[in-house]
This record gives structure tokens, C-alpha cells and sequence, in this order.
């Protein structure tokens, strides 16, 4: 008897561990299929560039933006057709469908009011049916419309300054920021991971910077500031 329970001991011991290591397997598997998303949509932004005198896409007008509608998740769309994909934005759009993307917030510009949901963004129509959304922060809001925040929308690619850190498509969850691949219970934390893509093509999983101790109406989520330069990227082209 003694024996027989060593022995399912040690059966348990070993699957726990198996499951340990398959769900890691299974997690990078999403972060692979995510990062190619993101160099695939980095690579449709440079077509597209390409072919409007090397501009990145706005999306907005300065006079339509509203505050209620995602930040960059309209900008974004303008990319579908240079990353290959055709027709209006729907969930069955595997490019802009991040696999670890499986819960969201309600997102109403103030995180403290920010609730749960357990869905995902590319299920949902108000973010296109898409996971991820473009750096377009700098876009004018506002009557008079005016530049409040940081973002690479409508800029000639060739002017921003340190490609390899200026972000140009990320996860949705890095504006914010959260994260799908480690949760930490919030829709706000510092050094939330996510997959983000740089204007000069390539894509990396990092941390987000969210000065917690700092916010108020105009600086309260990681995209309407730089990050120290401890950080391995700016949301800024300059």
C-alpha cells in the first residue's frame, strides 16, 4: 500500500509538472502567433507610407475625433488592405486576432471606473473586431483642436527619431496599460507585458510604464506619456 501511494505521488508530482510546461508551451505559442500580427501590421504601415509620400495614416480628423471611441483603433483600419487583408474589419480576421486576447475593460477614460469584461477586443465591433491599435495619440482633439499627447499618426516616417524605440502598433492592452499574457487583475498596472511593434519593423514583448502617482484628466494612461529612458520604448516620433 505504502508503495502504491509513492508510486501516485510521484504520477501526480509529474503531471503537475507537465501541465506546468504545456501551459507555458501554450502561452509562448500565443506571444509567436501575436508577434508576427504585429510585425505583419508593421510591415502594412510601411507600405502604406510608401504610398503617401512616405506618411504614416491618421484616420481621424482633427474636428471628428471623439474621446469615447478607442485611441489609433480607427488609424489602424486604414492598414488592412496593405497587410493583406480585404473587406470590412470582422472577427474572423485572424491578423488582427491576438489568441491571448480573451478578456477586456470597459474602457471609459478613467480607469478607476473601468470594469471587466470576459471578452475579448476582437469580438467586439467598437475596436474594429481587432486586438491591437497604432500609436496615434498625437492626433488633435479638442475645439480648437490641439496637441496634448504623444503618438506617431500622420508623421513622414524618415522624421522620427529612434525607429527602434518609437512605437508604431501594439496590443490595445499596452495604451492602458494591462496585460493578456500576465494578468495582474487591473485595466491598469505598471510594467504590464504586452507585444508591441517599432517603427522600424521589428516587434518585442516588453514592459509598459504606468506612473500611477502622477495621473489627472490629461495624463492617466501609459500612451499619453514617455516612459523613463530606463524603458525600451516612447510612444513620441521625436
Amino acid at each position: 500500500m505504502v508503495e502504491l501511494l509513492v508510486v501516485v505521488a510521484i504520477i501526480a508530482i509529474l503531471a503537475a509538472l507537465l501541465l506546468s510546461v504545456l501551459g507555458r508551451a501554450k502561452d509562448a505559442a500565443r506571444r509567436t502567433v501575436c508577434l508576427n500580427n504585429l510585425k505583419q501590421l508593421a510591415t502594412g504601415a510601411h507600405l502604406y507610407a510608401d504610398d503617401h509620400n512616405n506618411i504614416l495614416p491618421i484616420g481621424y480628423t482633427a474636428n471628428l475625433r471623439s474621446m469615447a471611441f478607442p485611441v489609433g483603433i480607427e488609424t489602424l483600419t486604414l492598414l488592412r488592405s496593405y497587410a493583406g487583408v480585404k473587406g470590412l474589419p470582422s472577427p474572423q480576421d485572424a491578423l488582427f486576432n491576438c489568441p491571448a486576447d480573451t478578456f477586456s475593460y470597459e474602457y471609459k477614460n478613467e480607469y478607476k471606473n473601468d470594469s471587466y469584461q470576459p471578452k475579448g477586443l476582437h469580438t467586439q465591433a467598437k475596436y474594429e473586431y481587432s486586438s491591437y491599435s497604432f500609436n496615434a495619440g498625437n492626433i488633435p482633439v479638442g475645439k480648437p483642436p490641439s496637441l496634448r499627447w504623444p503618438g506617431v499618426a500622420g508623421l513622414k516616417l524618415d522624421t522620427i527619431n529612434d525607429q527602434t524605440k518609437t512605437l508604431l502598433v501594439v496590443e490595445f492592452a499596452a495604451f492602458l496599460p494591462y496585460s493578456w499574457h500576465q494578468p495582474g487583475g487591473a485595466s491598469h498596472y505598471d510594467n504590464a507585458r504586452d507585444l508591441v511593434s517599432f517603427a522600424d519593423g521589428h516587434a518585442k514583448y516588453i514592459k509598459i510604464f504606468w506612473d500611477s502617482a502622477n495621473t489627472n484628466s490629461f495624463y492617466k494612461e501609459a500612451w499619453q506619456y514617455d516612459p523613463p529612458g530606463s524603458y525600451e520604448y516612447k510612444w513620441s516620433g521625436n
